[in-house]
């Protein structure tokens, strides 16, 4: 139910101002945690889930492909190289249960990344010279800049230094 407050003289518009009701917080928490499990939180980690057993198993599949694409990037982007290179490592130690610590949503959105780069069907074709894998290194970078924090903490687990991938 609400309640009408402030009618305007002027314009005669009504704006409509839900009633405020108190409730303990237990119950206040209770309602935000079933709404996660089932609205916008629960759908996209559920899709994400999805989608990243979907591109796990495909990246594992076309490791080989990726990592012949991600030796052809100039060596002035070496780090971003070495971060690509740790996603694979990741992703194996992902599906194989020694690495759990990563939301399915970052696994989703880095075996997207490295499957595109090994995609035939480019923005850029790769067959062009000087352009053809620029389309390739900035869906990686921006992939691997959305999930910069799972990899930092991959590398703790694996007691990786730092400073050769970052």
């Amino acid at each position: 139910m609400a309640t009408m407050h402030g009618s305007s003289h002027a314009t005669g518009n009504l704006t409509a101002v839900p009633e405020l009701q108190s409730t303990d917080s237990s119950e206040t928490d209770s309602v935000e945690n079933e709404t996660d499990a089932t609205g916008w939180r629960g759908l996209r980690e559920r899709t994400a889930k999805r989608l990243g057993l979907k591109y796990i198993t495909k990246v594992l599949d076309q490791r080989e492909r990726v990592r012949k694409e991600l030796s052809s990037v100039p060596v002035r982007m070496q780090k971003l190289t070495n971060q690509a290179t740790l996603v694979l490592e990741l992703i194996d130690d992902f599906r194989a249960d020694r690495y759990r610590k990563i939301p399915w949503t970052s696994i989703a959105v880095a075996g997207g990344a490295l499957l595109y780069s090994v995609s035939p069907g480019d923005v850029i074709p790769d067959f062009l010279p000087a352009i053809g894998q620029l389309d390739d290194v900035l869906v990686i970078g921006i992939a691997l800049r959305v999930i910069r924090k799972d990899l930092r903490a991959y590398l703790d687990f694996k007691g990786y230094d730092p400073s050769k991938y970052f």
